[in-house]
């Protein structure tokens, strides 16, 4: 710690308990990396930019995925073998800077051998062409559903380890520590739409086809990048805030809409009830999709993975709308480093529930909800 001959008599004339305070706080924040060390290694390797997910989900009833990602990254130290986590998937083949490069595949990664090492300070664009069918969480919780006309991911695996679960669709450094920027281009038959994380760049109609194009903006870890495709209404706009406009995307089918929009009605009180106590909004857009899921929901990016139980036209699952927003400032924003860590993301949450309430309807709905 640096420090100055002011800020040492400002510290003298602190309260003993309050001194004993920051001390155990500071050294506990100094230790906490040695306590809870993070497992993954490659965090003092490699730092990813930028992935694009290019997918096709023609056919949807087919139950399968067909894509292809591409990866930048920077080499924070010398090697010559890389490890991506992919799960239950097939790579057909994979290019680093437009050559091909051996590679060997277990259940649950791809070990990449280069023939040159890499250097420190180098740029890698590598290239993954893979498909399957991806796997489930056996808990019941996370991973890549196919359900009737829907396709979607849920980011987080309860019962797995580790819990992120972005493996189960796209090759990724799956850990709560690395984060990039990510774009996605995804190709559905017309009739359907595809809703990603980050902002809505364009849909371009070829034939029986759309592409969708998204681009998220801010650096996220892997269990938080979503998609979802069905036969959605996307009901768009812009939020007037507190701080301003805020676009936001709430996805659903034509017969759900007008039962979001009634579960939704305080939607705006949400968002300015977090802006009021957390402070901005930073990401690229607000939204929400429904999805035929019973386990809960998910709070991906700009991006919820909302149940349709939740979406009846009532108020009385409100609490659930107000505590996957709040993720937004606990869980994505300020994100945990391990598992240890997880009270940050569903303590806040849950807490913040009560302050909506409170913001909303006033501080005896506040007790009583506590």
């Amino acid at each position: 710690m640096k420090t100055n001959h002011l800020g040492l008599n400002l510290i003298s004339k602190l309260p003993l308990s309050l001194l004993l305070a920051l001390f155990f706080l500071t050294n506990s924040s100094l230790n906490a990396q040695f306590l809870y060390p993070v497992k993954d290694k490659r965090v003092d390797s490699i730092d990813l930019l930028h992935t694009h997910l290019k997918m096709n989900f023609k056919n949807l009833s087919k139950g399968r995925l067909n894509a292809m990602a591409e990866i930048l990254l920077i080499a924070k130290q010398d090697f010559s073998q890389l490890t991506l986590d992919l799960e239950r998937l097939t790579v057909d083949s994979l290019f680093c800077k437009g050559r091909e490069v051996s590679f060997s595949q277990s259940m649950t990664d791809i070990n990449l051998n280069f023939v040159n090492t890499v250097k420190t300070g180098d740029t890698l664009k590598i290239e993954v062409f893979y498909q399957g069918v991806p796997r489930r969480d056996p808990g019941g919780f996370g991973g890549f559903y196919f359900n009737g006309d829907y396709a979607y991911a849920i980011g987080v695996g309860i019962s797995s380890d580790p819990h992120p679960f972005g493996r189960t669709w796209f090759p990724a450094f799956d850990n709560f520590v690395t984060k990039g920027t990510y774009s996605f281009e995804v190709t559905t038959d017309t009739g359907f739409a595809a809703v990603c994380g980050g902002t809505l760049d364009s849909s371009i109609v070829k034939g029986e086809t759309v592409t969708w194009y998204y681009y998220l903006h801010q650096p996220t870890p892997s269990y938080l990048i979503s998609m979802a495709i069905s036969k959605y209404e996307l009901l768009e706009g812009e939020l007037n805030t507190k701080q301003g406009p805020i676009p936001y995307i709430l996805a659903a089918q034509a017969q759900d809409t007008g039962a979001l929009r009634s579960s939704f009605a305080n939607f705006g009180k949400a968002v300015d009830a977090f802006i009021h106590y957390y402070g901005t909004y930073n990401w690229d857009r607000l939204g929400y999709h429904c999805v035929p899921f019973n386990g809960g929901a998910m709070e991906h990016a700009c991006n919820i993975s909302y149940p349709l139980f939740a979406v009846d036209g009532s108020l009385s699952r409100e609490d659930l709308m107000a505590h996957e927003l709040a993720h937004s400032w606990w869980g994505n924003n300020i994100t945990c480093r391990t598992p240890e860590d997880m009270w940050i993301n569903e303590g806040w949450a849950s807490y913040s529930e009560k302050l909506f309430n409170e913001f909303t309807y006033g501080k005896a709905r506040y007790r009583q909800t506590v």
